[in-house]
């Protein structure tokens, strides 16, 4: 509300004029006059408003309004506010019973199918139990049976072992002596002979027992051992981290997360069914106070369709004040009403509505921050308290605000035009003196509170202002604070704490509601937790999906793993099962029969020597040389039953076990290879679940943000102001916040202001300068300022902009550039500049 630039009271030509006591005792001389009267009369132009407004919301969106009480008439608590239809609720509560049906019955078929699956699994399970266990009995049983054959064949290995060892033993001993001379190469060659015999002995009780260790259930345990680990790898392994134990765990979880998100969108449906029930039980919205109605805007009406936010405002008696716009350079002049001062902030009140009555009021608060008027000005938003409460006020309604300023002394008071610079307003004295004045401007009169005094007579207009005076104006801002954001946009304010008011950290500063995507709050915030929860759902069956697929590899790969070692405990039986014993037996009867046939040879040898004739008889050379016979022919016997037994195997047998083989271990490499994929599968199954998880909380925090704010805290101790809005007004309860800082806390005394400077008188400033600064608010005196930021680039004028905007004209389009000045202010006179404030500076 712009403020009127209004006379003193009964300001005029008329008598009572006090400017009709001035008294002009020559043309060039003025007597100043003492003002009449013992309080100051500013008159300024306010409006009927209402402090704190009841809200009414709609409990649901898209519901039409089927009667609305009237706009401007008086209701009574519990009266009928407004009516809804409730044809949209029945509809959507029938609709949502459908989906609501459809999904306990689609979870009911899930639970009966999964149901299903798990008990075949666990018939599995247990069927595999059982096998293990009778695996188990069957493996106890074989390791009992023929012990006493094992112990046989094992002794006589230990035996023939024995003989071997002793054999090597007497051959190592003959070695040196051989050399010596003491024993005869005869000897040496007997000894070789005999360990070549043991050695060959050994071989047939090792083949022996090998045989009855295969013959003698050793196949069939370490078949057993080998069907027994293929069943305890599909049951879960030695573990339990995979196979039909790993599935059951999965199943389960899967079945309790998927209930998990489909019984909670079940409790969202309900919850909305039953928001609309309640339309439909109760469609009368009723007042919770009792005062005067007042819609929202124009769109309120029957057969609107609305969002479920605020739409109506009960408006109490005793809420009733009036509003006016206190211009900045009054500000010192007007203080609240209170007991230990009554005569300040007194007010007499008079309505156009009401011709003839005056109310009288007390000034209840004033603003802490000015706001800008249309005009470009600077005044405080201040509020006045009724003494008796009036239906004949309405919202809105035009009122005269006489403001009484009491004065505790004399003050003088002279016309406006004997002053040339009111921005420095001076005055010379007859006798030729030039006085500073202190005071204040009222309509057409300047009242003086310091210069000069009753009776002092002065020339009007003596005192010239400076030529070339340049007065720049800005608004004050906190060189350091702390803004309060918002975490999102479209809020309402509820209820607010008076601007400049002194908090703690953690004091609720503002409290707001808000309506999102047509529904209300509520719901909102059910959906954003709902979709969180199925985002850590999600997350959770990805890993289980993952998991089980890595199991089956692993499983995979296991099995094949041990049907290698079947396929080659196969290969054994069929190599050695039937055929080995008699090829090891032959082997060593062809061994033993070389070496007799070598040792009758070199008896041989020289049997007809002519030095060795006369020593031998007839028959005993006739005896070397059959045995000689003899042994050759028993050699070539145990070659043929040597190629005898191996020809007696079964080649085609040994040559499937071993293809057997080679492709089970070709198989195991594959499955191998398809384990280390699997792994790499899941790693990655595991990071796309991460990255669509961050990407849903990210989206659900944007959510959560949404009503983050319903109530706003203070993040530290001190004053807490509003940031005006685009239209340079402060927020009301009902307003619109249209900015995501709407306020901030200013830390200690440091302020600035910036001022618009013309483009000429760049370069004459640097940072650092020293300037007289004026804050009207806190009298007229200057104080000292410091330049702290000079522009490095020019612009349009604020002058220019605003003639653009309100004439379509540009006009005079003088460049300028901008100076940041900064100063202190101490602890008393932050309460009384506060951010916002006018403040200027004389160049």
């Amino acid at each position: 509300m712009s403020a009127l630039i209004a006379a003193l009271a009964g300001c005029g030509g008329s008598s009572a004029d006090p400017v009709a006591t001035v008294t002009q005792d020559r043309v060039d001389l003025i007597t100043v006059a003492a003002y009449p009267l013992d309080h100051l009369s500013l008159v300024i132009a306010g409006t009927v408003a209402n402090r704190q407004p009841v809200g009414h919301s709609l409990p649901m969106a898209r519901v039409a309004i089927a009667s609305l009480a009237p706009e401007g008439e008086p209701i009574d608590v519990g009266g009928s506010l407004a009516t809804l239809d409730p044809g949209l609720a029945q509809y959507l509560i029938d609709q949502s019973q459908l989906r609501i049906h459809e999904e306990e019955q689609q979870i009911r078929l899930t639970a009966l199918r999964t149901a299903s699956q798990l008990d075949s699994l666990r018939e599995r399970k247990t069927d595999l139990e059982t096998q293990v266990a009778i695996y188990d009995a069957a493996i106890a049983a074989t390791g009992s049976k023929d012990s006493s054959q094992l112990e046989i064949a094992r002794l006589q290995l230990a035996q023939a072992e024995d003989a071997f060892a002793r054999a090597e033993s007497r051959l190592k001993n003959l070695e040196p002596l051989v050399a010596a001379g003491h024993e005869s190469p005869a000897t040496l060659a007997r000894a070789r002979d005999e360990r070549t015999t043991a050695d060959i002995g050994v071989r047939l009780p090792r083949l022996r027992l090998e045989l009855i260790e295969q013959t003698t259930n050793s196949v069939t345990r370490s078949r057993l051992q080998m069907s027994r680990a293929q069943t305890l790898e599909e049951l879960g392994g030695p573990e339990g981290d995979r196979g039909v134990v790993s599935e059951i765990r999965a199943l389960e979880i899967l079945l309790e997360k998927q209930a998990l998100i489909k019984g909670e969108r079940i409790q969202g449906m309900v919850r909305d069914n039953t928001i609309r029930k309640q339309v439909i039980d109760h469609p009368l919205i009723e007042a919770r106070a009792a005062g005067l109605v007042r819609y929202r805007h124009s769109l309120v009406r029957v057969g609107s369709k609305l969002t479920a936010s605020f739409f109506a405002y009960v408006l109490e008696d005793e809420q009733t004040v009036v509003t006016f716009a206190l211009p900045d350079e009054w500000r010192e002049l007007v203080r609240p009403w209170s007991q230990d001062d009554p005569k300040a902030g007194l007010v007499d009140l008079r309505l156009d509505a009401v011709p003839g009555k005056v109310f009288v009021g007390r000034v209840l608060s004033i603003a802490a921050v000015p706001e800008a008027g249309r005009d470009g000005t600077r005044a405080f938003a201040c509020a006045v308290a009724l003494d008796r409460a009036d239906a004949e006020l309405r919202v809105g309604m035009r009122v005269e605000c006489a403001l009484r300023v009491p004065l505790d002394r004399p003050i003088a008071v002279i016309p406006t035009w004997c002053i040339d610079d009111l921005r420095h307003p001076r005055a010379t004295t007859a006798d030729g003196e030039q006085r500073h004045l202190e005071g204040y401007a009222v309509g057409h009169e300047f009242v003086v509170t310091a210069g000069l005094s009753p009776g002092d007579r002065i020339v009007p207009g003596g005192a010239r202002a400076t030529a070339g005076a340049l007065r720049l104006s800005g608004v004050l801002t906190a060189s350091s604070f702390v803004p309060i954001r918002l975490s999102s946009g479209e809020w309402e304010l509820l209820e607010s704490v008076p601007d400049g008011s002194l908090v703690k950290k953690g004091d609720v500063v503002a409290r707001l509601s808000k309506s999102v995507s047509w529904r209300d709050a509520g719901q909102f915030a059910f959906q954003a937790e709902f979709n969180t929860a199925e985002a850590r759902a999600n997350l959770a069956i990805a890993r289980i999906t993952a998991e089980k697929d890595l199991g089956g590899a692993l499983v995979a790969w296991h099995l094949a793993a041990i049907q290698v070692e079947g396929a080659r405990l196969e290969r054994l039986v069929a190599r050695y099962g039937t055929y080995d014993e008699y090829e090891a037996l032959a082997e060593g009867d062809l061994g033993r029969a070389q070496i007799r046939w070598s040792q009758a040879q070199s008896e041989a040898a020289d049997v007809d020597a002519p030095d060795t004739v006369s020593a031998r008889s007839l028959n005993e050379r006739m005896g070397i040389r059959l045995r000689l016979e003899t042994a050759r022919i028993a050699r070539d016997r145990a070659r043929l039953e040597h190629v005898s037994a191996l020809r007696a195997r079964d080649y085609l047998s040994t040559r499937d076990s071993e293809e057997t083989v080679r492709a089970a271990e070709v198989r195991a490499a594959s499955t191998r290879a398809s384990y280390s994929v699997a792994r790499s599968a899941f790693q990655a199954a595991l990071s796309w679940a991460q990255v669509r998880y961050r990407d849903e909380l990210n989206s659900r925090k944007w959510a959560r943000e949404q009503l983050a704010d319903e109530r706003v805290i203070a993040p530290r101790d001190g004053r807490v102001y509003q940031r005006l809005q685009w239209n340079g007004r402060l927020l009301r309860v009902g307003d619109a916040v249209e900015t995501w800082e709407p306020f901030m806390m200013p830390i200690g005394g440091g302020r600035q202001f910036i001022v618009e400077v013309p483009a000429r008188l760049f370069g004459r400033f640097v940072v650092g300068d020293r300037v007289r600064i004026t804050i009207p608010v806190l009298g007229p005196e200057p104080r000292d300022g410091s330049i702290t930021k000079v522009g490095a680039y020019f612009s349009e004028g604020a002058s220019a902009r605003e003639e653009q905007a309100t004439r379509g004209t540009i006009g005079v389009n003088e460049r300028v550039f901008q100076l940041t000045i900064g100063f202190e202010l101490d602890e008393r006179e932050q309460d009384r500049a506060a951010p916002g404030t006018t403040a200027y500076v004389d160049l």
